[in-house]
């Protein structure tokens, strides 16, 4: 079995499910079943989905905890297991080694942990030097992981964010140990400057909106640190360790403190930034609009961005209420709160600049259904909106026609694996508005251009980090061709 290297390998090797016993229950042909476990062919959408219901149904408990190991982050965000795990089964496996772990916990009962190791037990005192500081940091998230129970982390930091985002070696897996810790049960709160520049958190921007979206990090912006004198960090669990970083002529010092007394003091410090400070990204206007987006129009000195799964936005306020069957107050509620989303790709300016990234394989997935869910206009409706196959064709050929005609909108169709790592669907018009959902869950609209332009600087750094030959115009075409004669055979209109 160490030739196995497909996630479907893996999942026939925890359920011991026999070949024989897999084609009876789904249908599939032996020889087929041979190639999804080599990995000479992976299975389709359809096939992933029987797949998917099939092991659920005959061993949920297992397939459920082997899912909280291999993909514990689409948990966090409430995907349903059986979506989860048809994506799963489409994607290429990590390493034997890791797999053989999944294998050992999840037939145990036990919960994997990735790379868990035994953390350094922090004591009272100091140390110096910029790289032993940087370890202390990922040794206190050790640190924090291996506390029982919940718990908040207190964070102050004067220099901003630049400090572990300009490092992207560094700043990655720090996030990775955060991301472990948040999931863990553990808070965040953190009190920033607000004078940073966008360039310092376009890398970090998307994962730290989505945690605040989820109700993991509560962040705060304060201008005046001198409550930390010359502290360049202050960082803690609270009642139980702080540490505090500061600058010294050989370079940064770090005081770690496990006495109550000091504890309590450096609390103390971090509270009254704190009660001096201001939250952002706190909004959750699915639930109560504000008028957030009234107004809102894009700067032709910035590009527009629109980041979605399905081309369910810029619909177009002609075919909104025909193709969704709005009631008059859902359509009202669209047009008064949130009409930026509707805006269709005839709507902007022809000189406006415009990147459209779409997922490649949930547009082949809805293709293939007589309908899919529109997710974004769901949420602030507060009920399931469908969009029929005809609705999705006829979005594609207005990308289509808009490529044509419009010299600086711009398309990209990325991989489900690639848009997942985005944590969101966006819509950031230039520095005036921008919007982040998560479906099902909280989402946010901010105005203030601190957060609009962290947010564009993401969505650039996104668009930035796409290999050109992903994002020419041929390839693009090339796939909406595809697509549309796709349809085309399928008896729909083609309205280009």
């Amino acid at each position: 079995m160490k030739n196995m290297l497909t996630n479907f390998a893996l999942l026939m090797e925890l359920t011991r499910v026999e070949p024989e016993e897999l084609s009876r229950a789904v249908g599939a042909d032996l020889s087929l079943i041979s190639r999804w476990r080599t990995g000479a062919r992976r299975p389709n959408s359809r096939w992933r989905r029987m797949l998917a219901d099939y092991f659920l149904g005959a061993f949920g408990d297992k397939v459920k905890l082997l899912l909280s190991g291999a993909a514990p982050l689409g948990l966090a965000r409430d995907i349903p297991p059986g979506q989860l795990l048809e994506r799963w089964l489409g994607e290429t496996g990590g390493s034997w080694e890791r797999r053989e772990e999944l294998l050992f916990l999840s037939r145990r009962g036990l919960t994997p942990e990735k790379g868990k190791k035994n953390p350094r037990r922090l004591r009272a005192g100091t140390l110096s030097g910029d790289a032993a500081v940087r370890e202390l940091l990922l040794e206190f998230l050790d640190y924090t992981l291996a506390q029982p129970g919940p718990g908040r982390i207190l964070f102050a930091c004067p220099e901003g964010l630049e400090l572990f985002t300009r490092d992207e070696g560094y700043n990655l897996p720090l996030q990775e140990k955060l991301r472990k810790v948040l999931e863990r049960g553990k808070r965040l709160q953190v009190v920033l400057r607000t004078d940073y520049r966008p360039s310092d958190v376009a890398s970090a921007c998307g994962p730290w909106l989505w945690a605040h979206l989820m109700g993991y990090i509560q962040s705060y912006y304060y201008d005046d640190f001198r409550l930390l004198e010359h502290e360049k960090i202050l960082i803690g669990l609270r009642g139980r360790l702080m540490i505090q970083v500061r600058v010294e002529e050989g370079g940064p010092a770090a005081a770690i403190h496990t006495d109550p007394d000091a504890v309590a003091e450096a609390e103390a410090r971090f509270d009254a930034c704190l009660n001096r400070s201001r939250q952002r990204f706190c909004y959750d206007f699915f639930a109560e609009p504000r008028d957030f987006l009234r107004g809102a129009a894009y700067n032709r000195g910035k590009p527009m961005y629109l980041f979605e799964a399905l081309p369910d936005l810029g619909i177009g306020w002609e075919a909104v209420a025909r193709l969704l069957r709005l009631e008059p107050r859902e359509a009202a509620l669209l047009r008064r709160q949130f009409w930026p989303l509707l805006l269709s790709p005839w709507d902007f300016d022809g000189e406006a600049e415009v990147c459209h990234i779409l997922c490649s394989e949930c547009i082949d997935d809805a293709l293939d259904g007589v309908r899919h869910l529109c997710r974004p206009l769901s949420a602030i409706c507060r009920r399931r909106l469908y969009l029929n196959t005809q609705g999705l064709v006829d979005q594609l050929a207005a990308i289509r026609r808009a490529l044509e005609q419009r010299p600086r909108y711009k398309v990209c169709f990325m991989p489900r694996e690639q848009f997942d790592r985005i944590g969101m669907e966006i819509g950031v018009w230039g520095n005036e508005a921008a919007v982040a959902w998560i479906a099902g869950r909280q989402s946010t609209a901010c105005r203030d251009y601190p957060n609009v332009t962290a947010l564009h600087g993401f969505c650039a750094t996104v668009w930035e980090r796409i290999p050109p030959a992903h994002r020419t115009r041929s390839a693009v075409e090339k796939r909406l061709e595809q697509w549309l004669g796709r349809a085309g055979k399928f008896g729909l209109r083609i309205n280009l």
